[in-house]
Order: structure tokens, then C-alpha cells, then sequence
């Protein structure tokens, strides 16, 4: 039986002891992946910053997510998570501001908007997404692929949609970043 380059170069990186089935929420780490985290483990633990948590990797990173996001670098800002990011959109909104979501959105891109509690929250289908922006919705925040189901927004209808009533537009990538056409440049805010 000939096996094929790709089969070789998956069992490679990847040697589960269990049968692994495929989720969104939870991925086996390829051995170069493994292998780097140890390193970085192994550098702080010296109290060395040379390598994968250096200032010059976090700058090779934030470059090499600019040409796949399609912005410059110093439009690229790193932080710990999705959250945090969001928090800080969350925190620019004047309170009473309509922020519109998808039904079902995940968590990482709502929940710092309707925790705020003064901000008026307003959900529906991500079929009628584009639709329903309206004068008063001050954000449109949601992503570009639906990590629960894998739909995909209608993207260029949302963003016409958030111009054509000046609202302002959140899009989370991390579900698509990488695989999926991404031009974080149309949009107010891209987080992933």
C-alpha cells in the first residue's frame, strides 16, 4: 500500500494513543508545536527571553498575521485573548449604544458588550444579520464563520449594511483566519 505525502506529513505532527475526533473547541498540538512550547517553558524558567516570547518573535508574529489579515503591521495589536480585545471595543461605546449580534454568537465576542450592562444588546438570525442593522445600531459585532455550526456571514452585505446607517463593525476571524479570504482592513475592528 503506497501511503500518501500528506498522510506521511500528518502522522508526522500528529500521533494521538486514543482515536481523536475532530472539534472546534479542542485540537491535537503537532509535535513542532509541543516542541515549542517546551522551549519557551524552558527560556523562562532560565529567565532567558530569546526565543518564542521575545519581543522580536511577538513583531515576527504580528507581521506574519498582517500579510494573511491583509493590513500593515502597525495595524496589528497582540494581547492574551479574543476577550480582552473586545473588552477594550466595549469600553469605547457610550452607554445606551445598540450593539447588534448573531443568535448563538460565541461568547468571546458578546459577552464583554452585555456584561457592560448600559449597552441595549440586540440578537437575531445571522441570515438576517445584514438586515437588521438599523440608524441606531452604534456596532455590528460577530464572526466570520459561526464556530458552533460553521455558517458563514455574509460579509460584504453586513459591511454595506454598518455604512449605509454609520454603524461601526467587530469582525471575529478566529474561526476562519487562515483558510477563509480575509481583508481585516474592511472592517472597524478584526479580532481573532
Amino acid at each position: 500500500m503506497t501511503i500518501s505525502p500528506l498522510s506521511q506529513a500528518v502522522a508526522a505532527e500528529f500521533a494521538p494513543e486514543v482515536t481523536y475526533l475532530n472539534t472546534s473547541s479542542w485540537g491535537l498540538l503537532p509535535r513542532r508545536t509541543i516542541a515549542a512550547v517546551k522551549a519557551l517553558a524552558d527560556e523562562n524558567a532560565a529567565g532567558r527571553r530569546i526565543g518564542a516570547g521575545s519581543f522580536d518573535a511577538v513583531e515576527a508574529a504580528r507581521v506574519g498575521f498582517a500579510r494573511l489579515a491583509g493590513v500593515r503591521p502597525d495595524r496589528v495589536a497582540t494581547g492574551s485573548s479574543v476577550t480582552v480585545h473586545v473588552g477594550l471595543i466595549a469600553a469605547s461605546l457610550p452607554a445606551g449604544a445598540e450593539v447588534l449580534a448573531p443568535e448563538g454568537e460565541f461568547t468571546s465576542v458578546v459577552s464583554p458588550f452585555a456584561l457592560r450592562g448600559d449597552l441595549r444588546m440586540r440578537y437575531v438570525p445571522l441570515a438576517g444579520l445584514a438586515e437588521a442593522v438599523r440608524p441606531t445600531t452604534a456596532l455590528v459585532a460577530f464572526s466570520s464563520v459561526q464556530s458552533a455550526d460553521g455558517r458563514v456571514a455574509d460579509l460584504a452585505a453586513v459591511r454595506a449594511a454598518a455604512a449605509a446607517h454609520g454603524a461601526r463593525t467587530l469582525l471575529d476571524a478566529t474561526q476562519s483566519a487562515g483558510w477563509f479570504p480575509l481583508d481585516a482592513g474592511a472592517y472597524d475592528y478584526t479580532v481573532t
